[in-house]
């Protein structure tokens, strides 16, 4: 039984797919066929129903699933042990939502990559629920989400910080020279916002009907580089997290507009970046170098 055998029988586990497994590890379709075989003749048992194209995982590779994970951890945590500890190498799964990946990843897998130059990043786009539930299933090292404030036993979360939500336009629209304007003024106007499903548009939406109001954007959209773009050169609104517009709002192009109605601070889009991992799963040294450059970047920016 060989280590590449194990994860070559993980990556088509978690794909469903010779096809795929063999894609995202650079083998040939046969390759992965043979390496499969050849655990199954060695365990004596079959680990996968093949349907078609689609395999599945029997009841016996369900159970060998687990093992191999652990006998795979347990390797990189002796390399770690008796390694050496000047060099920082290894994959390394990143689960993040579109805003924080398109904003703030570029600066920390950059930073990551220059002072760690060996690992090899994995990153993966989606919305937090998808994030949390693979990284309870390990199939993600960390996630970097913004949500309501995450409390649950499963995970360590390891940062948090407050994120406004703003009701944003660019410098040319009628609302920029006013210092706020209420609710139902705001949500009157041409509305672009993100697509359904994010955290913030949940909250405001849940507080709008709560309220007996409702949006009505003419688009939504998943990606937050559109949104900033659109603004800034057309008479629209949208409500975004401070941080994807910060750039444009330091240069003047983009104002945040206070909503009269949230002025005794109770925002209901108020959501928090929290950085986390599973509560029982060693922390490698990739881990540890990507939250302390997620950390320091955040204490830089106060």
């Amino acid at each position: 039984m060989e280590i590449r055998e194990l994860k070559t029988f993980l990556q088509a586990a978690h794909a469903g797919s010779f096809v795929k497994a063999a894609q995202s590890m650079g083998y040939s379709q046969a390759a992965v066929t043979i390496q499969i075989k050849h655990l199954e003749e060695e365990l004596g048992t079959v680990l996968f129903d093949r349907i078609g194209k689609q395999t599945q995982l029997t009841e016996s590779g369900r159970t060998f699933q687990v093992r191999a994970k652990r006998i795979l951890q347990e390797i990189e945590e002796a390399k770690a042990e008796i390694g050496n500890d000047t060099i920082v190498k290894g994959d390394l799964r990143i689960g993040t939502i579109e805003s924080i990946g398109s904003v703030l990843m570029p600066e920390l897998i950059s930073k990551l990559h220059e002072q760690y130059p060996d690992i090899t990043v994995e990153l993966e786009l989606d919305s937090p629920q998808v994030l949390l539930e693979k990284l309870n299933k390990n199939q993600l090292d960390v996630v970097y989400v913004m949500e309501k404030e995450i409390h649950d036993t499963n995970f360590i979360k390891v940062m948090e910080v407050r994120e406004k939500i703003e009701a944003v336009v660019n410098k040319n629209h009628p609302f920029a020279s006013r210092e706020s304007a209420p609710l139902d003024e705001i949500i009157s106007k041409e509305i672009i916002l993100t697509e359904k499903g994010q955290a913030y548009r949940e909250a405001l939406e849940k507080y709008l009907a709560e309220n007996d109001k409702e949006v009505n954007p003419f688009l939504s959209i998943g990606n937050t580089e559109f949104i900033v773009r659109y603004l800034l050169d057309r008479e629209v609104v949208s409500f975004l997290p401070v941080f994807t517009v910060k750039e444009e709002m330091d240069k003047g192009n983009i104002v945040g507009i206070t909503v009269e109605d949230f002025v005794d601070g109770s925002h209901p889009s108020t959501m928090y970046r929290q950085l986390l991992y599973r509560k029982d799963k060693w922390v490698n040294p990739q881990m540890k170098a990507f939250i302390d450059v997620v950390q320091k970047t955040e204490e830089e920016k106060k």
